[in-house]
């Protein structure tokens, strides 16, 4: 005890020195925030022992050549025109490679003559379609350069663009979400807070933990694009109540000391609480790092590293800032709305024993009911329908049709095998094209008249790679029927030596790791949970019932999702279940802490008045969470961090309202159970 106070004394009379500091340290993480790169791709977080990321390995190994990864469509084009531009975007700085039809039209035969299946591929009624091979070091920039090279209409798709815009428009994005966090937070801290001054030390506080979290994942050098856009609203949501339960003890015992001493006794009572709370969170979002998608290491060790950064800045930049304000807060206080909610303690409690009743009953159909949900695995439907990656690929499917891109690699030199292989898998109806060796040049062109670009992307030393596009959506049972059915076909004629590789069969691995996943990390989440909650409280039904009670409200809160009948993107699931069970626990540590602290001073109430305590802490962390993920749903371009939002808010709502109405009821039945009376 000593040295824990010694330690909060030493803060608290060097606070110029803390404060300087933590400035010098903002400053140099704003800077190097700039650097951290974002990755847009989820495939790459897939597992490193994955079928499709073995397959990529391979294929990056036997080949320099890359695949294309855009298609560009210029309307009202003639061949002439399209011939010139192809030349034109060629010398674009960032295009590796161009390919239009002129590359296969070796002997310069009119598009009148050529096989209408290949000239279809490149050309329909004067729209040129370019396949494109961008270097990815480059930025939307690119593109637009190439736009700027004719003054029809043109436009963009492929894995580069998705890639680009996700970068372009998620700092953006993070902005805007966290500029209306901060102003809907403001607002509410400043009616359960008793001076201007308190809010701006605690915005301070909040927004100096968020860019010292995000200056530092430098160290990870790369960060989903999920992560990056979520990362910075969720620590405020979740750190909140770290300052606001330190803030309101600085309150009432200021009324009575002075001010170094009524902050150091604030931070001495606190700290329990706060960390107790604040290594839940951490848990919860720990407990991610060990799916096997690796996106959940990525967003779990970021999100436990801004909830410990948000602690400490707690407990050293917060109490500094505040004795420094001290004497603006004393000169404009007011009163603070809710300091006791006791009208509202009045409704819980009348209403506890139904509303316990009616969430136990929920919980239990909504277990047995999640899945139902409909889920997606990739990211092909992250963008919303007025984003450019819909609608300008949109355009291209309108005149040259749905595809899907997939790569198969097969031993090189066995062209009798290769050439049976292609004539059974043109077989399935969803094929629009092959791209091979065999397939383009036929076995009797001499090896000199081929362009040195087909040589070196469809033949290399060990492989021949074969390009084999579908109009089939990236991610259904259709295509996942089909993907099946090539692997099967591969394997007949190579058997154990072929690799299949595209953006459909990463989701295809992705569907089955992810599964894997949910009982993994729920289990981890609620055991470390309640082990935690067993230490803090020391007690074993108290844990039981906060357990059952967060589980049972993100239980509730994917079932809800049922009756719409739309697809959830399980990644979005996993993720939020598990900030859901390490977040909103705060709430129920919160009013039992209080419970507790009454009982132990033999209040007769104690349930109703931790109720009236603690109802306002709740509702205004909640809201500010749920503010978060309403910024997120509003604001992102991005489907999958707009639903996670949506999932969020809905979740924090759920998870307050069984706190405040619910576990009342739970509490009252453990306090006849354990506090009999006479």
């Amino acid at each position: 005890m000593g040295m824990k106070r010694g330690i909060f004394s030493f803060i608290v009379r060097h606070r110029r020195a803390v404060i300087l500091f933590y400035l010098a340290v903002i400053v140099l993480c704003a800077y190097i925030s700039g650097s951290v790169k974002v990755d847009s791709d989820l495939s790459h977080y897939l597992p490193k022992d994955s079928d499709s990321t073995v397959d990529l390995h391979i294929m990056e190994e036997a080949f320099d050549a890359q695949i294309p990864n855009a298609q560009f469509m210029v309307r009202d084009l003639s061949v002439k025109e399209a011939s010139d531009l192809k030349e034109k975007i060629g010398e674009v700085e960032g295009v590796i490679n161009v390919s239009w039809l002129s590359d296969l039209n070796i002997m310069n035969a009119p598009v009148s003559v050529l096989p209408k299946s290949l000239a279809e591929q490149y050309y329909r009624d004067g729209n040129a379609l370019f396949t494109i091979t961008f270097d990815n070091e480059y930025s939307m920039d690119t593109m637009n350069e190439i736009r700027a090279l004719t003054e029809k209409e043109s436009w963009f798709s492929g894995n580069f663009v998705n890639s680009k815009v996700a970068q372009a428009t998620a700092r953006r994005e993070v902005y805007f979400t966290v500029g209306l966090v901060v102003i809907f937070a403001a607002f509410l801290l400043f009616l359960i807070l008793t001076s201007f001054a308190e809010v701006a030390a605690l915005i301070a506080c909040l927004m100096s933990a968020v860019v010292i979290n995000a200056g530092t994942n430098i160290i990870f050098g790369t960060i989903s694009t999920m992560t990056n856009i979520s990362s910075s609203v969720l620590q405020m949501g979740v750190c909140v109540d770290y300052s606001i339960f330190l803030m309101h003890r600085y309150d009432y015992y200021r009324r009575d000391a002075d001010p170094e001493t009524a902050m150091i006794r604030a931070m001495d009572v606190s700290l329990l609480s706060v960390a107790s709370s604040s290594v839940t969170t951490m848990i919860g979002f720990a407990a991610l790092i060990f799916m096997r998608y690796r996106i959940g290491m990525d967003m779990g060790v970021v999100m436990a590293k801004g909830v410990a950064v948000s602690l400490i800045t707690s407990f050293t930049m917060l109490p500094c800032v505040i004795l420094m304000l001290d004497r603006l807060i004393q000169k404009h206080k007011h009163r603070p709305v809710g300091e006791r909610a006791d009208g509202f303690a009045r409704i819980s409690m009348a209403a506890r024993y139904p509303v316990m009743a009616v969430f136990a009953a929920a919980a239990v159909i909504s277990l047995l009911s999640i899945g139902k949900n409909l889920f997606y695995y990739g990211t092909a439907h992250i963008y919303k329908d007025n984003n450019i990656v819909v609608t300008d690929r949109a355009e291209i499917e309108s005149v040259f049709g749905r595809e899907n891109q997939m790569v198969l690699l097969v031993p090189a030199g066995r062209t009798g095998a290769e050439a049976k292989m292609i004539k059974q898998l043109k077989d399935t109806d969803q094929l629009k094209s092959i791209t091979s060796y065999t397939e383009l040049f036929g076995p009797l062109l001499p090896e000199k008249m081929i362009p040195e670009y087909y040589r070196k992307l469809l033949r290399s030393e060990s492989y021949s790679r074969i390009i084999l596009n579908y109009e089939l959506d990236e991610e259904s049972e259709e295509t996942f029927g089909v993907i099946e059915e090539i692997k099967r076909t591969a394997e007949d004629f190579f058997p154990g030596e072929s690799h299949l590789i595209g953006n459909s069969v990463s989701v295809h691995d992705l569907k089955k790791v992810i599964s894997a996943d949910n009982i993994r990390i729920n289990l981890i989440t609620g055991s470390a949970i309640f082990m935690v909650l067993i230490l803090t409280l020391r007690s074993l039904l108290l844990p039981v019932i906060l357990t059952l009670c967060i589980e049972g409200s993100a239980w509730i809160t994917m079932a809800s999702f049922i009756p719409e009948g739309k697809p959830i993107f399980y990644i979005g699931y996993l993720v939020v279940t598990s900030i859901l069970l390490g977040c909103t626990v705060d709430y129920a540590i919160l009013v039992t802490s209080r419970y507790r602290e009454l009982k132990a001073a033999s209040d007769r109430d104690a349930v109703r008045n931790s109720v009236s305590l603690s109802a306002s802490s709740v509702i205004t962390s909640a809201l500010i969470l749920t503010s978060g993920g309403v910024g997120l749903w509003l604001l992102s371009t991005n489907q999958l961090v707009a639903q996670l939002g949506v999932m969020l808010g809905r979740g924090t709502v759920t998870a307050a309202a069984v706190v405040l109405f619910a576990l009342p009821g739970f509490l009252s039945v453990y306090d006849r159970i354990r506090y009999r009376r006479n």
